[in-house]
């Protein structure tokens, strides 16, 4: 099956708020497509998974990430940034899977998975 890595490294608004919602969008139509998602945020991104934005594109954000891991997505985000920023327990408490960026990236391309960047 062929997949797409929706990535998020940028924190602006537009980036997270539509880049969630074609993500979400993709995965509700996986099987119909044959293309299956998966979720890795990074960067200044990742930041915004602890963020304590009530509305707006964080809120957005985090809805559709917190969906996402409910409906089986792999949502994944940096090991060494939850670490470094002491967000480790909390992500990992939402279900969002803690690894090394440099493992996601080898693994995309030994895969020939498309990689998706907002």
């Amino acid at each position: 099956m062929a997949k797409n890595l929706f990535h998020f490294f940028h924190k602006d608004g537009a980036s997270l708020s539509l880049g969630s919602i074609a993500a979400l969008g993709s995965a509700r139509y996986a099987s119909e497509t044959g293309v299956e998602v998966e979720v890795f945020v990074f960067g200044s991104a990742q930041k915004m998974l602890t963020a304590t934005d009530t509305d707006g594109p964080v809120r957005t954000f985090n809805d559709n990430i917190d969906q996402l891991v409910e409906s089986g997505v792999r949502v994944s985000a940096c090991i060494n940034a939850a670490e470094a920023t002491g967000t480790d327990e909390t992500l990992a408490g939402r279900g969002i899977i803690l690894e090394n960026a440099k493992d996601v990236y080898a693994r995309c391309a030994i895969d020939g998975t498309n990689i998706i960047t907002f």
